[in-house]
């Protein structure tokens, strides 16, 4: 087994839920979720210190890369044709179940296995926010859900939808929050600029509805983060690039 951070865990977790976002109506194929997954494991390997990573996978499954693409394949087209709403925890949780898996999560991975590694093999983000709007925006997102869970919740059945207008209002309301909060940072359309500077055709609105589909479904697993606003904002961080930086004094 190979024995990882956890963090690189919930890379995959906000990546992979990005990557859904940004193809949605329409399903990624699986060499596409593969290749997304095999970049975030060398990007967040490296991040987290451990960038031999997905080289030890390879050596470990001959024909690992292959494989990866097939499953995925059958794995999204499963995912698609059931009706309730699906998240990356869902793709991994049926990845897992693959013979060529050989990951354990571990949030105390041996420290001799790790080591530092230079700025130049991260990523870079594309939308740079100042820090002061990020607690703002987790607030925003979290007061929504809050009261979209409990209109839920107050059901009959967790399985009923919630009366489609009242969701858009709830999903409208976000949005006007955080354009005030964007505002209050001097920039004068927070989900526009989103939009446009990440390249991305999924306006926030719509991101945020996906999201909460996610989170209303009774089956709907957070791991390994707690389901609340602070989750999506790390989703909504990866589908946009969101760099925070320190406001210029």
């Amino acid at each position: 087994m190979l024995h990882a951070p956890q963090d690189i865990l919930r890379e995959l977790i906000y990546g992979l839920n990005a990557l859904l976002l940004d193809a949605h109506p329409r399903p990624p194929d699986g060499p596409t979720v593969a290749q997304t997954m095999r970049r975030i494991v060398d990007v967040s390997g490296a991040r987290f210190g451990a960038p031999a990573l997905l080289a030890a996978w390879r050596d470990q499954v001959d024909g690992l890369d292959a494989q990866m693409d097939d499953a995925l394949v059958l794995i999204m087209e499963e995912l698609d044709d059931q009706e309730d709403p699906y998240s990356a925890g869902d793709v991994l949780r049926l990845l897992q179940l693959e013979p060529f898996w050989r990951w354990a999560w571990d949030p105390y991975p041996d420290p001799e296995g790790l080591r530092p590694v230079s700025f130049e093999q991260i990523e870079a983000r594309g939308v740079s926010l100042p820090l002061g709007l990020r607690p703002m925006l987790v607030e925003a997102i979290h007061s929504m859900e809050i009261d979209l869970f409990d209109l839920h919740s107050a059901q009959r059945s967790l399985y009923d939808q919630l009366d489609e207008e009242v969701f858009d209002e709830h999903i409208t309301l976000a949005v006007e929050r955080v354009i005030a909060a964007g505002q209050a940072a001097r920039i004068p359309d927070l989900p526009h600029e989103l939009q446009q500077r990440a390249g991305s055709a999924r306006p926030l609105g719509e991101a945020l509805r996906l999201v909460q589909g996610w989170k209303l479904a009774p089956r709907f697993d957070a791991s390994p983060d707690e389901d609340d606003g602070e989750w999506t904002m790390r989703v909504l961080e990866r589908l946009y690039r969101i760099s925070w930086v320190l406001a210029p004094r």
